[in-house]
């Protein structure tokens, strides 16, 4: 599935599980395939995961215009993923967030029901990761 962000760039994702939303952000160098490796398992029977490519990553647009990766068009390309499936709550969970773009921090700007979290590669909600990394 593909989304158009705030200025055009269309953005890929996938839905999978069902349950509370929690939109899965990939790392600088990863894409949505990155949270295969034991996450989706793990979580899909509690969660409606929504693996997103930022843009420039996976199957997403990589406009060659430097000024598209500002965070502030991360954070819409995330918003109209959102709007697009029509979810108004959730958690969210950034890759390695060391060397991850600051999107989820930023994400502050969202609804007050979207609570905005961000881990390292262990445990999510109680439920213990088997990373193979």
């Amino acid at each position: 599935m593909q989304v158009t962000g705030g200025d055009g760039v269309q953005i890929a994702l996938e839905t999978v599980g069902s349950g509370l939303p929690l939109v899965l952000l990939h790392g600088f160098f990863g894409d949505r395939t990155t949270w295969r490796s034991g996450y989706v398992d793990a979580l899909a029977d509690s969660h409606r995961l929504v693996l997103i490519d930022g843009r420039g990553h996976g199957g997403s647009d990589a406009p060659h215009d430097v000024d598209s990766y500002r965070i502030d068009r991360q954070v819409e390309d995330v918003t109209a993923v959102l709007d697009e499936l029509g979810l108004v709550g959730g958690h969210f969970l950034q890759d390695h967030p060391r060397h991850s773009d600051p999107v989820v921090p930023r994400l502050t700007q969202l609804p007050d029901d979207v609570r905005t979290r961000s881990f390292g590669r262990q445990k999510v909600h109680g439920v213990r990761i088997k990373d193979d990394h």
